[in-house]
């Protein structure tokens, strides 16, 4: 259950592709240097993201599903997720630097897990999760980011994880992103496409679930109720 909540979080982050600009008089290496420089300098911090009506569908063994989904974030504190089907909310969920409370409406159950040192991490964590969407945080990485012919990429690989992300240069938006535990061999990848489609992938837990989300409206600084309440006797609780 904590992976179909990391993928989701993952599918929601649709951002534009945007064809690489060359001129004739200033390098390459310095037109991009200065793009990141401007970018960040423009950049406003904002207190919370929200993401609403992403459409969202999710191939998990051989079984399609649909949802609608929306994600409200606050920086360095919470990813609040909710996902509905035909207007009925399947599930809910919100997790943390050091927790995930995940609730299924359909099943009745509530899963929740607290972050430990035992045996393998997961590929992804909460904190892989914020550099997907939060360009304060890439800004603050300027000085550790490289940079390829088309992109910026972002490298914090450790542990036996390869963490590996890529940004275009003219925006900074995601591009393309790698999570792979060289030890367990579980990945979870992703990449958006010219048609502004994220397509994800991964063999964690599950095998061979593909996800492919588009669509979307975006606001910054609303204020959203982080509601993950739930009727104790009608559901069953499962602790990790």
């Amino acid at each position: 259950m904590r992976s179909k909540l990391y993928i989701l979080a993952l599918s929601l982050v649709v951002s534009s592709c945007f064809t690489t600009r060359r001129t004739v008089d200033v390098p390459v290496l310095d037109q991009k240097k200065m793009n990141l420089d401007t970018i960040c300098l423009n950049s406003s911090p904002y207190q919370s993201l929200f993401i609403n009506k992403v459409k969202a569908s999710v191939n998990l063994g051989g079984e399609m599903y649909d949802a609608k989904v929306s994600l409200y974030y606050i920086p360095d504190s919470v990813i609040f997720l909710t996902a509905a089907n035909m207007g009925f909310e399947i599930t809910r969920a919100a997790f943390t630097a050091d927790s995930t409370v995940f609730i299924n409406r359909i099943d009745k159950v509530v899963y929740i897990h607290k972050e430990n040192e035992l045996g393998y991490k997961a590929p992804v964590n909460f904190k892989d999760l914020e550099y997907l969407f939060n360009l304060g945080l890439v800004c603050e990485k300027k000085d550790a980011l490289s940079e390829t012919k088309e992109c910026i990429q972002l490298d914090f690989s450790g542990d036996y994880i390869n963490k590996k992300l890529s940004y275009d240069y003219n925006s900074l938006k995601i591009k393309k992103f790698e999570f792979f535990h060289t030890k367990s061999g579980e990945y979870i990848v992703g990449e958006v496409s010219n048609s502004d489609t994220l397509s994800v992938f991964s063999n964690y837990i599950f095998e061979d679930v593909e996800i492919k989300a588009s669509g979307g409206e975006l606001e910054y600084n609303r204020e959203i109720s982080v509601d993950i309440s739930f009727n104790k006797n009608k559901y069953t609780i499962l602790d990790h």
